[in-house]
């Protein structure tokens, strides 16, 4: 059990840099904060769409299938922040002494989120080596491999506010020249 709270509080340290990266970015395209996104977003969600329920961060707790859960990124570390190998934890989800449903840290957090690829809705892991090691022991036991995830959702509002974001915090809007009409 120390060694899975070592590796918890490490998940979590792992959470709070990918925000404070998060938060980096959107600070270079002139976002002050995520939240800031969040509250920008929500407003517009409350005001535009009535019949549209605000994201609000809230998260559902669910078990699904991890041949269900999509990656986030083309690659990823061979070990997690603390030094544990990806190696030691499929071993260690192999032999038993993690369990899937039952080890509190591998609960992943993912958005649903509708694919650029062929529009359909899925689940993509914020949680990428996690995910690896999970899917690594289903392709082990040769059999469904199910997780409990935190399930946040993805508006489409989402990504045409990101599509359309590129100001100084909003205060003046330059006018383009109208097309010449012949």
């Amino acid at each position: 059990e120390a060694g899975e709270e070592l590796v918890h509080s490490e998940v979590v340290n792992e959470v709070d840099d990918d925000a404070k990266h998060l938060g980096a970015a959107l600070q270079r395209e002139g976002a002050e904060s995520f939240a800031e996104v969040l509250r920008v977003l929500q407003g517009k969600l409350s005001r535009d769409r009535p019949g549209e329920v605000p994201w609000c961060g809230d998260a559902t707790v669910q078990e699904h299938s991890v041949d269900d859960i999509f990656f986030t990124q083309r690659s990823c570390s061979s070990k997690f922040r603390n030094g544990a190998s990806l190696d030691d934890v499929i071993q260690d989800l192999n032999k038993g002494r993690l369990h899937p449903l039952k080890t509190k840290w591998l609960q992943l957090e993912v958005v649903r989120k509708q694919s650029p690829a062929d529009g359909g809705w899925k689940l993509y892991s914020n949680d990428n080596r996690r995910l690896y090691c999970l899917k690594e022991h289903r392709r082990y036991l040769q059999r469904p491999v199910v997780v409990k995830v935190r399930v946040h959702h993805w508006p489409a509002a989402f990504d045409r506010f990101l599509g359309r974001f590129e100001t100084d915090d909003g205060r003046t809007i330059s006018v383009r020249a109208p097309p010449n009409v012949r």
